[in-house]
Formats: structure tokens, C-alpha cells, sequence
């Protein structure tokens, strides 16, 4: 470096100025050594899946890798199970935890986490759900100890429910989905059986088994028992 400065500064610049180099080279060679490197920071953990809302949506339920901005500190938050179980919307691959936070809302325009979770798959439409709904499936999962629901189906629009009419899927011509006041689901890990049984008895309303598809329906309607395929 210094042989390549002295060639430049010997063509281009008077002796004084060439002296003046030959002492700073010196300076800017220790300056280098005294810097030391970066240590490279240790590799962080796997992030957590961090959660996102949908644009000009409240409620935290559309899963999205954390930003590299992120991640640092995404990675030191210790897991930590949740004491509610979790609800999934089988169809749109989303899930929430069913705590008191995604049933609680009180603007009627805008939709509660547990409402958006169970709109309707095809056009996104949502409506309120019937809370005795909710209160029975929540009840019923906390009878059997489950730690997972899946939901198969929650809110139809009008339009999705005579779709799959005409398709023979055993849908009434007047169901109570289209209401939002049914919900098709089932209990990971459990046995739909006793699910039906209890429900049979103790459910004030419509109570469904489909055996193929292993969920059971629950709505509030008028008070009826049936077995399909």
C-alpha cells in the first residue's frame, strides 16, 4: 500500500504532500489492527410462528413467518402451550385459541376472531354466530377434555348452501348454517360416538351424526335427532 501511494503521489503531487502520506500510512495500518472483528451472533433458536390479521381485520388469525427484523427477538419468547384449546377451520386451514378474547366483540359491524374463523369458505362472507352454538361446542369440548376442535362447518352464505345441495351432500334445503346458528365439528382425538350420545341428551336443539365424514352437527333450531352418511 505505502509502495502504491509513494508511485501516485511521486507523479501527481509535490514532495511535502509525498511525506505527508508516507506518515499516514503507518497510522491507518494500526488503526486497522486495532479494530477488531464482529463476533458472529450465535444461531438463533427456530422462530415462533408469529400471527398476522388480515388487512382491515382485528383478529390474529392468518399464520406469517416473522420478518428478518424480527426474528431475534421472536426467537428468545419461550413456548408456552395455551390453557384453551385451539379451533380450526378445517376448510381454510386457519386456527385461533377459543379463549374468552376470540368470542368477545361488542360492535355488531365489526367480527369477533371465533366469527371470521367460521365464514363462509367460498366467498369469505361472515356473520355473528349464534353464541348458544358456541356455548354448546365449548361445552362439549371442555366435557371431554379436548385440546383441539376442528370445524367443518360453521357460517353459509345462502348461495354455498344450495351449491352443495344440488350436490347431493345431504344438506337440508333450509339449514340453519345460513343462520349462523350451526356448527359441523368434531373433537380431535375423540370418538364422535360419545360426543352424539351427549349431545342427544342434553342438547335443547338439532343434533346430527355423519358418520363418513366423523363430525357431528349441533344448531338451534327446533329439536331433532338424525344419522347421515
Amino acid at each position: 500500500m505505502a509502495e502504491l501511494t509513494l508511485h501516485i503521489a511521486h507523479r501527481t503531487a509535490p514532495v511535502g504532500l509525498v511525506c505527508a502520506l508516507v506518515a499516514l500510512v503507518p497510522c491507518a495500518t494500526a488503526a486497522q489492527s486495532a479494530v477488531r472483528p464482529l463476533q458472529p451472533p450465535s444461531a438463533p433458536r427456530e422462530p415462533l410462528l408469529a400471527f398476522a390479521p388480515p388487512r382491515g381485520l382485528p383478529s390474529p388469525l392468518r399464520p406469517v413467518a416473522p420478518s428478518k427484523k424480527d426474528t431475534a427477538s421472536t426467537a428468545q419468547i419461550p413456548v408456552k402451550l395455551p390453557d384453551a384449546p385451539t379451533i380450526a377451520a378445517v376448510h381454510l386451514h386457519e386456527c385461533i385459541v377459543l379463549d374468552p378474547a376470540a368470542m368477545s366483540g361488542d360492535d355488531p359491524a365489526a367480527p369477533r376472531a371465533i366469527d371470521w374463523l367460521l365464514r363462509d369458505r367460498t366467498n369469505w362472507q361472515w356473520q355473528r354466530i349464534n353464541d348458544q352454538t358456541l356455548a354448546t361446542v365449548v361445552t362439549t369440548a371442555s366435557h371431554f377434555a379436548a385440546q383441539r376442535i376442528e370445524v367443518i362447518s360453521g357460517y353459509r352464505s345462502s348461495r354455498m348452501n344450495e351449491l352443495l345441495r344440488k350436490k347431493g351432500r345431504h344438506v337440508a334445503q333450509h339449514s340453519q348454517h345460513p343462520l349462523a346458528t350451526a356448527v359441523d365439528f368434531r373433537l380431535v382425538g375423540q370418538p364422535m360416538a360419545p360426543v352424539f350420545r351427549l349431545l342427544e341428551s342434553t342438547h335443547d336443539g338439532g343434533v346430527g351424526r355423519y358418520r363418513d365424514e366423523a363430525f357431528v352437527h349441533v344448531d338451534m333450531g327446533t329439536r331433532r335427532r338424525w344419522r347421515g352418511e
